[in-house]
């Protein structure tokens, strides 16, 4: 998609104009290493609050390269409703290709669970380097797209857990037997309920309509656990006319 060109970086550090930054080893890398940027350059900067700045490349150390911050560029509204992802937890590979896409898509809030036909669980230290891993995603992925508000990470928790602890305005559970997701639904808070490859439990399922959530369908294919999540938040946010989040 068409956007502004110049090359962007997510800055996790205090943003102003005429502030003079020098930036971290990861982000002095990515940028004069990766990007190829050189001194005298303009770089687009930005940290998740809706405000992208104007910086110029000082000087190019791979290991701690300075920039000035200039004006702001572009600003984005903060999100109107708030859009919860919440798929069941799957193999590495493929919750790195839901991140991507989820924030690229504009989802707000990604909410990781465990259910019980979840085949893969995350415990102890590796939870942190999990979480690291999956928040350096979803930079990458707003750094390319264009977004300037992250979505937020939660920990990943039981899905009775999630049920019980959610506060949301509506709450919709792909289920394959169930109406299409469509037009007719409000543009509220919302959570996206995503099962595992072998779906909720009958019992998973029984719970989340008794606590008020509504069964949606995305027809008659089986879609893998990496597609059904990306499929829904498109028919939602097309439904929405794509104003919000």
């Amino acid at each position: 998609m068409a956007g502004r060109t110049a090359k962007r970086l997510y800055v996790d550090a205090h943003l102003a104009p005429d502030v003079d930054l020098t930036l971290d080893p990861d982000r002095s890398h990515y940028l004069c290493r990766v990007l190829r940027q050189r001194r005298g350059e303009r770089v687009e900067l930005f940290r998740g609050d809706g405000l992208a700045y104007d910086a110029e490349i000082v000087t190019t150390d791979p290991r701690a390269c300075d920039v000035r911050v200039g004006p702001i560029v572009a600003r984005e509204a903060a999100p109107r409703v708030r859009l919860h992802l919440a798929p069941a937890l799957m193999k590495g590979d493929r919750i790195d290709f839901v991140l991507q896409k989820a924030t690229e898509l504009g989802v707000t809030d990604i909410r990781f669970t465990e259910t019980e036909h979840t085949v893969v669980h995350i415990e102890g230290p590796r939870v942190e380097r999990r979480e690291t891993h999956w928040r350096g995603v979803i930079v990458s992925a707003a750094e390319q797209c264009g977004r300037l508000w992250l979505p937020t990470l939660h920990a990943p928790q039981p899905f009775a857990e999630l049920l019980r602890r959610r506060d949301v305005a509506q709450t919709l559970l792909l289920d394959p037997g169930a109406a299409p997701l469509g037009g007719a639904t409000p543009l509220v808070d919302t959570m996206l309920l995503i099962g595992p490859e072998g779906g909720f439990s009958d019992a998973e399922r029984e719970a989340a309509l008794a606590s008020g959530a509504r069964a949606v369908g995305l027809g008659r294919l089986v879609l893998r656990t990496d597609t059904a999540p990306i499929a829904a938040i498109a028919v939602l946010r097309q439904a929405w006319g794509w104003d919000a989040p």
